[in-house]
């Protein structure tokens, strides 16, 4: 099966309806999923990053016991090995979070931690770590005329352009009030699954997505929640950057591969950040900031 995805044309053996169909097969994808035996991470050089990550160069293992076991390898191929008994609705909805998004970062993609949403034809950024907080944020924009691009993470490619992945995008249980948890989730079956999220017809060029404006949810308890958005700059917009990364620690190798240090810069420098205190996100304003973004 041939789709493409974050600007990128690949080749799956596994259904993913996530992505969008390729017009055509490419001669030479840039990528691969493939279902397949590969080498044990303990069997060489590898440092573990995390509690079910290896990484030897621009190699990346990721093990989830009982399970699934995948094997990325230099930007160009994704392999799993499934566990007796698990279907290919789990291993897609695995590899569409670490396993693709390493890939991404393997090919000097900037991959961060956030939503991607647009608003009046103007995309816009949403970062930080899924959770309540960014829950009710993107609640407040799904209420409008609101339209999310990304929930997973944001993958921005030149120009921070907004690499479209997913045209599947999940219904988070917050929606539907049923406060599913990672361990749920990953078992239900696929009518649950398509009953949780909807179909958006996106490709690469929808619409004008470069975006221009993100904004930072703080949780620190020196943000008031009668601050309203406060703009960041400088080093001090550097940092909160690099603390957006997609899971940066775990990742490190390959971002360091990557540059990070010239992908900082050249966000830093194309990005408007504002920071939002996490107490005032069931109630931040969207339109209202926009409007007054545009006014100035």
């Amino acid at each position: 099966m041939h789709y493409q995805a974050y600007g990128l044309r690949l080749e799956s053996d596994l259904p993913i309806p996530e992505f969008l169909e390729a017009d055509h097969p490419a001669a030479q994808p840039d990528f691969v999923i493939k279902k397949g035996n590969f080498s044990s991470p303990r069997s060489s050089k590898a440092t573990q990053t995390g509690p079910f990550t290896f990484i030897d160069g621009s190699i990346l293992w990721f093990r989830i016991p009982g399970l699934a076991d995948f094997e990325m390898n230099n930007g160009r191929e994704i392999r799993y090995s499934p566990s007796p008994g698990i279907d290919n609705d789990t291993i897609r909805l695995i590899l569409l979070g670490l396993p693709v998004a390493a890939l991404l970062v393997a090919r000097g993609i900037t991959v961060l931690n956030g939503a991607a949403f647009v608003i009046a034809s103007n995309t816009y950024l949403l970062l930080g770590r899924r959770g309540p907080t960014r829950a009710d944020l993107v609640a407040s924009c799904l209420s409008g005329d609101g339209e999310i691009l990304s929930d997973k993470f944001i993958a921005l490619g030149p120009e921070n352009r907004v690499l479209i992945g997913n045209r599947r995008i999940e219904m988070p249980g917050w929606i539907e009030g049923c406060g599913l948890n990672d361990k749920i989730y990953l078992t239900r079956s696929r009518k649950e699954l398509n009953r949780l999220s909807w179909v958006q017809d996106y490709s690469p060029t929808s619409f004008p997505s470069v975006a221009t404006v993100a904004y930072l949810i703080d949780g620190g308890i020196s943000a008031r929640a009668d601050a309203g958005a406060s703009t960041l700059r400088g080093l001090d917009k550097q940092k909160a950057l690099l603390a957006c990364l997609y899971k940066y620690k775990t990742l490190e190798p390959l971002y360091r591969d990557s540059d990070v240090l010239q992908m900082l810069v050249h966000l830093s420098a194309k990005l408007d950040l504002y920071r939002i205190p996490s107490s005032l996100a069931g109630g931040f304003d969207w339109r209202d900031h926009i409007r007054s973004l545009t006014r100035s």
